[in-house]
């Protein structure tokens, strides 16, 4: 049997959608982009901000000068001074340089390299501004399984210029990258999210008229930029869509950016749609709102009917406990009288413990000891047992003894020998012949 994470028995694998991967990875290049700039030297502000300009190119040609390529950028040892160097390096190449600067960072740099990203998404996008057609041009034949960005880079440098020359290359017959699975509504989205910042009417027109292979994609790109001016109107908008896992990943954004502005008002239009639609705006709501004031957040999913409870619970109790741990497990705890919400409240109070532990584990223990073994309970042992594995595998493998269902403490127990095999065998089998527990075998690790 081919070997789980330790103690990884609950994890569930996902199936990303498309326009997930759109909004998490434009999400995820701006987080990088803003905290690798929050990084530059804190210079006072005379020396960066009241300086002549001329001072400043002045400052930035002696880095260039001092590090000369890419690759002795990369090798600053100093992080501040290494992401300075690197903005500068960007900032001042002209935009015939950029091709030449883009296969450096290739061969200097890993693809997964944050910094890297960084700067290949600063220079894609200045590229595609200043020579849309070389940009575009670039983007033929590329590894997407390394350089998935680049596309999103350059289709948003060019749709911010000129939304109608990034339809043109969406729409070319030649263009082998729309016909692969989901690009289509990934490059849609590129395009959409630019676009509506130069003129919404037109974007969501466009994204209306498109196929199904694009229309989820471009809808994200309008409305995800739409929820954060006006979240009322995205949402209605999002009902254009047709039922599915693309409205629900769509209604969710526009749910969460609500809930920053108003979590009354964002839970008060989730709580007016129906099946998955509901679950997800709900969920997405709570989760922002707990963030912030968790005990009413706790307060309106005590109110809803208990069938409804336990998908909600994780939203609540997950931002709650990384703030304070044993209100977060003692609220869960108050949900497992519920059968509907048994289940649930148990996989949330894993979630909860697991965050404890990392915090406090001593106090995170302590409240386990206090609690009766059974099986509302075993969701906060694999949770503790999960944090403290690292640290302590002969504790953590303690806790799973405790356990009180059987078929997953077994399970708990092999995973985690298994580990810990790997590690240190001669530990992990002492501990196991301890304690009475059998090895896994081998075809079984």
């Amino acid at each position: 049997m081919k070997r789980l994470p330790i103690l990884g028995f609950l994890a569930l694998a996902a199936t990303l959608s498309a326009v997930l991967f759109l909004r998490f990875e434009n999400s995820r290049l701006q987080s990088e982009i803003e905290s690798l700039e929050s990084q530059r030297p804190n210079f006072p502000m005379s020396s960066r901000e009241l300086s002549s300009p001329k001072d400043r190119e002045k400052n930035k040609t002696g880095r260039l000068e001092k590090s000369g390529s890419f690759e002795d950028l990369i090798a600053i040892k100093d992080p501040s001074t290494r992401i300075a160097s690197l903005l500068d390096f960007a900032e001042n190449l002209n935009p015939e340089q950029i091709p030449g600067a883009l296969d450096d960072i290739r061969l200097s740099a890993p693809h997964w390299d944050p910094e890297a990203k960084m700067i290949t998404h600063i220079l894609l996008t200045r590229w595609a501004i200043n020579d849309p057609e070389g940009a575009l041009a670039s983007l033929k034949g590329i590894d997407l399984g390394k350089f998935g960005a680049d596309p999103v880079s350059v289709l948003s440098g060019v749709a911010s210029e000129n939304p109608q020359t990034a339809i043109s290359w969406l729409n070319d017959s030649e263009n082998s990258m729309v016909k692969l699975p989901f690009m289509g509504q990934i490059l849609a989205g590129s395009i959409a999210k630019e676009w509506v910042r130069r003129d919404p009417d037109a974007a969501l027109q466009w994204a209306r008229e498109l196929p199904d292979s694009q229309k989820a994609g471009a809808f994200s790109g309008v409305l995800g930029s739409l929820a954060t001016t006006d979240p009322a109107k995205a949402a209605t908008l999002a009902m254009e869509l047709s039922p599915g896992g693309s409205r629900e990943h769509i209604v969710g954004e526009i749910a969460e950016s609500w809930a920053r502005l108003s979590p009354n008002e964002a839970l008060a239009w989730a709580s007016t749609l129906t099946g998955k639609d509901r679950e997800r705006a709900l969920r997405s709501s709570l989760d922002q709102w707990a963030r912030s004031e968790s005990k009413n957040a706790a307060a309106f999913v005590g109110a809803l009917d208990a069938s409804e409870r336990g998908a909600l619970l994780q939203s609540v109790s997950g931002p709650w406990s990384q703030q304070e741990p044993a209100e977060a497990a003692e609220w869960v705890m108050s949900q497992t009288s519920e059968p509907e919400s048994r289940d649930a409240a148990g996989k949330a109070l894993g979630d909860v413990l697991w965050q404890w532990t990392t915090q406090d584990p001593e106090s995170a223990g302590n409240w386990l000891n206090s609690q009766e073994k059974g099986p509302a309970i075993d969701g906060a042992i694999t949770g503790l047992a999960r944090a403290a594995f690292e640290e302590d595998p002969a504790a953590s493998l303690s806790w799973a003894t405790q356990i009180t269902d059987e078929g997953l403490r077994g399970i708990s127990l092999a995973i985690g020998i298994g580990a810990w095999m790997e590690r240190d065998p001669d530990a992990a089998s002492g501990w196991a012949s301890e304690n009475d527990i059998p090895l896994p075998k081998k075809d079984e690790e």
